[in-house]
C-alpha cells in the first residue's frame, strides 16, 4: 500500500528512459538478498537518501563496510552514529525539515549531494598515483573497515542485548519469583497503582537560577512537581537541556540530569532541584520532566507515562 514509494519508482523508470538518461541509470527489479549481495559486493559508493528522520536502521550501509565500499548518506539511522568525515561522506548536517518544507529540503540536500560529488568523491576516486591505484581512496576504504567493523556487527549487537537486556531482566525474573512470588506481586500492584495515578502527575513550576552565564558556570534548576497518590521515590524527576536547533527545539544530542527530592508538603507537592553545567557557548534549551521509577523497571520510558515541564 506505499502509494508513495511506488509513485517514486515510476518517476525513476521513466526518467531512465528518457535520453539524457538512457544507459546511465539501472533499476533492479524484485530486490532480495541475492540482488543485495552483489550489490555490496560490487559497488565502491553506496548511496542513502532517506528523508530525515524516517530511516529506520540502515543495515545494508553497514554490509558494504567488510565488502571495501564507501558510505555517503544522509544523517540518519546508523550513519547519524557511524560517520565520521574520514570513513565515509554525510549529506547535509542532519538538518530535520517540517513538512511544509520537504520541496525545500529535497533541493537543499539534492545540492549538497552534487557539491559531494563533483568536488570530493569523484575527484579522490580518479586521483591515482604512478601505479594507477587511488591510493587516498583504498586508505579511506581501509580506514572504514578499521573502524566501523569492529562495531557495528551482528556479533557485538547480541553481546551488548544479552548484557543490557537479556541477561539484566533473567535476573529481575528470578527475584520477582522467589518466596512465592513475592516480590513480583508487589511490583504488579505498583503498576497497578502506577496506571491509575500518573494521571495526576503535574510540573507545577520551573524556576532557573539565570538566563545568561559564562561559560563553564553553573545553572540551579528547581521544579515543584505534584505527585499525586506517588512518592518522590517512585519517580525519576529529571532536567533534560541541549542546544537549540534552528527551529527553537532542544537537539537530539541532549543531556538529561536527575534532580533530588526535598520532600513532600501536605498538598503531595514535592520540590526537585539540580545544577547544570554548560561547557560550550551558544543558545541553549532546557526542560523538566517526570518519569516512573521502580528497581525492577529495566527502563522509565514507558509509553503516555513521561510528563513534561508545560
Amino acid at each position: 500500500h506505499d502509494t508513495g514509494g511506488k509513485d517514486l519508482i515510476r518517476q525513476i523508470v521513466n526518467l531512465a528512459r528518457e535520453e539524457g538518461f538512457r544507459h546511465k541509470i539501472v533499476f533492479l527489479e524484485n530486490y532480495d538478498m541475492n540482488i543485495a549481495r552483489h550489490l555490496v559486493q560490487g559497488v565502491d559508493v553506496w548511496l542513502n537518501t532517506p528523508q530525515r528522520p524516517k530511516e529506520a536502521s540502515g543495515t545494508s550501509g553497514m554490509k558494504v563496510i567488510y565488502n571495501g565500499g564507501l558510505n555517503c548518506s544522509i544523517l540518519d539511522g546508523w550513519w547519524a552514529e557511524a560517520y565520521h568525515n574520514d570513513v565515509g561522506w554525510a549529506i547535509g548536517n542532519g538538518e530535520e525539515y517540517p513538512e511544509t518544507e520537504w520541496e525545500h529540503q529535497n533541493y537543499v540536500e539534492s545540492e549538497a549531494l552534487y557539491n559531494l560529488l563533483e568536488q570530493d568523491i569523484v575527484p579522490l576516486y580518479y586521483t591515482r598515483g604512478r601505479d594507477g591505484l587511488p591510493r587516498e581512496w583504498i586508505e579511506r576504504v581501509k580506514r572504514s573497515m578499521r573502524t566501523l567493523a569492529p562495531y557495528f556487527n551482528t556479533r557485538r549487537m547480541v553481546q551488548e542485548y544479552a548484557d543490557k537486556f537479556y541477561m539484566p531482566n533473567y535476573k529481575t525474573v528470578l527475584a520477582m519469583t522467589e518466596d512465592n512470588m513475592k516480590e513480583g506481586l508487589a511490583y504488579t500492584n505498583w503498576r497497578s497503582k502506577l496506571n491509575g495515578a500518573w494521571k495526576f502527575v503535574k510540573i507545577q513550576d520551573v524556576k532557573i537560577s539565570q538566563t545568561q552565564i559564562k561559560v563553564g558556570a553553573n545553572i540551579e534548576v528547581t521544579a515543584m512537581v505534584d505527585l499525586g497518590q506517588l512518592t518522590p521515590e517512585e519517580v525519576r524527576v529529571q532536567v533534560y537541556y541541549g542546544k537549540l536547533t534552528t527551529l527553537g527545539t532542544i537537539s537530539e544530542q541532549a543531556e538529561a540530569v536527575d534532580m533530588k527530592g526535598s520532600g513532600v508538603d501536605g498538598n503531595g507537592t514535592c520540590k526537585f532541584t539540580a545544577k547544570v553545567t554548560y561547557d560550550t557557548s551558544g543558545e541553549r534549551g532546557l526542560s523538566v520532566r517526570v518519569m516512573p521509577y521502580h528497581p525492577y523497571l529495566h527502563t522509565s520510558f514507558l509509553p503516555g507515562m513521561i510528563t513534561w515541564a508545560g
